[in-house]
């Protein structure tokens, strides 16, 4: 019955021309719905299906082709269909809920201009300003497939290469995981790398080998200048371990290597106790360097000021280096000048120079320079000794010099002459160290003319404790004067000397 009256009802509104009307009996289109603006209680308009995101992609694919273009519907819900949805590829403009139009391949909203559509699935399209994607809790990804350069930026600026899981940053074409190509330079940097890292020990880049732990693990950043075409790092810097238990770096040292064609061959280390090795693996002082019997070089060294104290370097058995706890005593000499005396033919005695064995005494020489000189370590001297007599020497009245464990150098200089020309004249000179005998000349000179007589040897004070050193002079025909000094200008010119050097 009901349909029956709609019949009569759609009949009755019909015009000659097959136009309906709805509230209207001269409808003016195929059809026209007049509504009743005069009645405020009645709601105007036109109702579409009302349907879901999820119900449109579950249609049975081909129920929407090209004969329900311009079908108009009503999305309420725009939930992500899943489950079975054959349809879903006709939904995926649908993004918000409000009206949508078939337009024979896809829904699409029903507003703007259809000749321009400027969806990115469809055409390409320019930004009429910025633009903001708030995601809230939703992710955004982009499934590039099997497409070499399938994401970019303004061409080479960022391209990612989906098919072998790559990223560019300067070129479209990467060949590693992430691969930058810096052409142009900014303030003499081609790249850098920023970080509020202020007074904290944070790495602005870290490097890491995930690898399990294992003694010999590498983690290295490489270097290499051999231009494009080059394969691996030529230098590598970083750590190595050297356990493979420990995490806190006490199994991890600082390691540099470089190849001459194959594997890295270690240059230089520093281990996790601070010790640096050169030519070694396993440094055992703060310096460690194997020269593997080749030599090590030092050049243009700075020299130090005349008269700056130095001392040494000593090596050991091991190798080890040490600063010499004494200063190099080569070159360490002294000198005094003998007593001007006579000295009788009554027997053996002491050479004495206690007038002359302190800078005082001895004053300066015409060039101003002093004449008493003592730069020997140690050495000390001492006037009017009482000696007891030793083996080969007699007791006496003499002036002894001290001189510590070394090797020395004596040399007596003894100017003057008999008082008397004699054949019998004989001069008798002893060294005494330790207070006995250690050796001794003699000179025979008939003359009574002044004459040079000369004393050198050579004494080697070994053991811990300090010797002492003195001389005995014995003339036999005649007594011998001994000539000390003369005073040509303003100084005093010394003949008679004592001239000890240490050698070592």
């Amino acid at each position: 019955m009901k349909n029956i009256l709609l019949l009569s009802f759609l009949a009755g509104t019909c015009s000659v021309f097959a136009q309906v009307g709805i509230d209207t009996t001269t409808p003016v289109a195929t059809l026209d719905v007049l509504g009743k603006v005069a009645t405020t209680t009645v709601p105007d308009g036109i109702v579409a299906p009302r349907i879901s995101k999820q119900q449109l992609a579950a249609k049975t694919a081909g129920t929407y082709g090209t004969a329900q273009t311009a079908a108009v519907v009503f999305v309420n819900d725009i939930t992500v269909p899943t489950g079975t949805i054959p349809s879903v590829a006709q939904v995926v403009e649908v993004t918000a809920i409000g009206y949508y139009y078939f337009n024979g391949t896809i829904w699409k909203a029903i507003g703007g201009t259809p000749t321009a559509d400027t969806s990115i699935y469809l055409n390409n399209g320019t930004l009429a300003g910025n633009r903001i994607v708030n995601q809230g809790g939703s992710t955004l990804a982009f499934t590039g497939g099997t497409i070499t350069n399938s994401f970019s930026v303004n061409g080479s600026s960022l391209s990612v290469d989906a098919l072998n899981d790559r990223v560019g940053i300067g070129t479209t074409a990467p060949l590693t995981k992430l691969h930058v190509v810096a052409s142009t330079s900014q303030s003499n940097r081609y790249n850098l790398f920023d970080a509020p890292s202020s007074t904290n020990q944070f790495a602005l880049i870290a490097l890491r080998n995930t690898s399990p732990l294992a003694t010999g693990n590498y983690s290295l950043l490489g270097f290499t200048n051999n231009g494009t075409a080059s394969g691996g790092a030529n230098w590598g810097i970083g750590t190595i371990r050297t356990g493979a238990v420990s995490t806190t770096g006490s199994e991890e040292d600082f390691y540099i290597g470089n190849s001459l064609g194959g594997t890295l061959l270690e240059r230089f280390r520093i281990n996790s106790a601070g010790n640096v090795g050169i030519g070694t693996s396993l440094p055992q002082r703060p310096l460690h360097v194997n020269a593997n019997t080749g030599p090590l070089r030092f050049e243009n060294l700075g020299t130090l000021a005349a008269g700056t104290a130095a001392s040494g370097l000593v090596i050991d058995t091991n190798g080890d280096i040490y600063k010499n706890n004494s200063v190099s005593v080569e070159g360490q000499i002294l000198r005094i000048g003998l007593n001007a005396a006579t000295y009788a033919t009554t027997g053996e005695v002491g050479l004495r120079f206690s007038a002359n064995d302190s800078s005082g005494e001895m004053g300066n020489a015409p060039n101003s320079a002093p004449n008493f000189i003592n730069t020997i370590v140690g050495a000390t001297i001492a006037d009017n000794v009482a000696a007891t007599a030793g083996q080969g020497s007699v007791a006496r009245t003499t002036d002894q010099i001290t001189l510590q464990p070394g090797v020395y150098k004596l040399q007596v200089r003894l100017v003057g002459n008999f008082t008397v020309a004699s054949s019998a004249n004989t001069l008798f000179l002893k060294a005494i160290v330790n207070n006995n005998e250690y050796s001794l000349i003699n000179a025979a000179i008939n003359s009574n003319l002044t004459s040079v007589f000369y004393f050198d040897d050579y004494i080697n004070i070994t053991g811990a404790s300090a010797q002492t050193v003195d001389f005995s002079i014995s003339p036999v025909g005649n007594s011998f004067l001994v000539s000390s000094n003369a005073s040509p200008g303003t100084g005093n010119s010394y003949r008679s000397l004592i001239l000890i050097q240490r050698l070592r």
